[in-house]
């Protein structure tokens, strides 16, 4: 049996990090953010169970897991859906060896498509972009710099 590791390189942050557990109500906002998210959170929470949520854990853990666009991550993937709509910017979700999980912004080639808000970014642009959606959901500050996510399999 042969074991391979791989690095997804690039800028942004990790969830994983944050200390304290996000309230129902900023996550609702985070998700409101997005009209397109709100409304398929809203349906997912009307149709497949009544909206009897009470915490942030089992909405993000719920919904991620049946309709997330990576099925894994918790609040990763809700700011990933959030950024990609509202922003036009495609990040990458990935976890570590350790099952930590990041948000990053990957490197590029010049020929890679991109949207014209990913052609005007910079380093600044992107780390504003992070903490102006974190400040939602948290009071933490968690570092926004150069991430090299390591996994095996």
């Amino acid at each position: 049996m042969s074991e391979s590791t791989w690095h997804d390189y690039g800028f942004g942050i990790c969830t994983s990090n944050l200390k304290e557990e996000i309230s129902l109500p900023g996550l609702m906002e985070l998700i409101s953010q997005a009209p397109e998210l709100k409304e398929r959170v809203n349906t997912f929470m009307n149709n497949e169970c009544g909206g009897a949520f009470t915490d942030s854990y089992d909405l993000l853990t719920s919904y991620v897991e049946q309709y997330g666009i990576y099925d894994f991550g918790g609040l990763a993937e809700i700011l990933y859906e959030v950024i990609k709509e509202v922003e036009e910017i495609d990040l990458l979700l990935c976890t570590d060896s350790g099952g930590k999980t990041y948000l990053i912004y990957t490197p590029s080639y010049p020929w890679t498509p991109k949207t014209e808000k990913e052609k005007e970014l910079t380093e600044e642009k992107l780390e504003n972009m992070f903490r102006k959606y974190l400040r939602i959901v948290t009071d933490e500050q968690l570092p926004v710099d150069y991430k090299s996510v390591e996994n095996f399999s």
